[in-house]
């Protein structure tokens, strides 16, 4: 399995994932780890918009159907406090309807689609 790239700093990817959906949010945990990521899972936009203050993170995948502030919410608020952190979105709507994002992970996912995002992905520019 391809590892993803060492940060910039040489560390481990610091990969925040937003699920409100408690099994997600495991799963998608449980693969960024098992790629060697070092991962902060929170279940809502506002522990999400939190953890921002406390992390430097260079991946952030992010569900648009959160209760309370929203994916795209969060989406906002990563960009504006870490510009270079890249945004997926996931979702069980249709792909086609996600906003404009580094990528998008449609659910239900595979293992193989999760480490595509590692692999596939270019720091700060699109897919």
């Amino acid at each position: 399995m391809k590892r993803p790239a060492p940060t910039s700093t040489g560390a481990r990817p610091k990969v925040l994932v937003v699920d409100d959906d408690p099994d997600q949010l495991y799963l998608l945990s449980t693969h960024l780890q098992g790629a060697d990521c070092d991962v902060v899972a929170v279940s809502s936009g506002e522990l999400a918009v939190a953890s921002l203050q406390d992390h430097v993170f260079d991946l952030a995948v992010i569900d648009l159907r959160l209760p309370g502030i929203g994916g795209n919410d969060v989406a906002v608020e990563v960009r504006s406090s870490h510009p270079l952190c890249r945004v997926v979105f996931t979702s069980v709507l249709d792909a086609d309807t996600y906003p404009p994002a580094h990528g998008g992970l449609p659910k239900p996912f595979t293992r193989q689609q999760v480490l595509n995002l590692l692999t596939h992905l270019k720091p700060g520019g699109q897919a």
